[in-house]
């Protein structure tokens, strides 16, 4: 019985890329909200313990989000 190998399943390989892929995502999703999470206590320490410390480290991590977006797509086209 012959078999296509289009619709077989991925082999070894394939999975242990999926989970490099997932394990950097989750290392990246960390490292983002340990520098939050510093970015807070040292303003917190400008500030004091206020909403415009905190508000101020989400507001710039917000903007680095958004500004990253069209900037990726830019550097796609290239």
């Amino acid at each position: 019985m012959p078999t296509d190998t289009a619709i077989a399943s991925p082999g070894p390989s394939a999975r242990g890329w999926r989970r490099v892929i997932f394990g950097l995502f989750c290392v990246s999703g960390i490292s983002g909200l340990l520098y939050e999470v510093a970015w807070t206590r040292m303003l917190h320490l400008l500030f004091g313990d206020t909403v415009l410390a905190t508000s101020t480290v989400l507001t710039a991590f917000m903007a680095g989000l958004a500004w990253h977006d069209p900037v990726d797509k830019n550097l796609a086209e290239l």
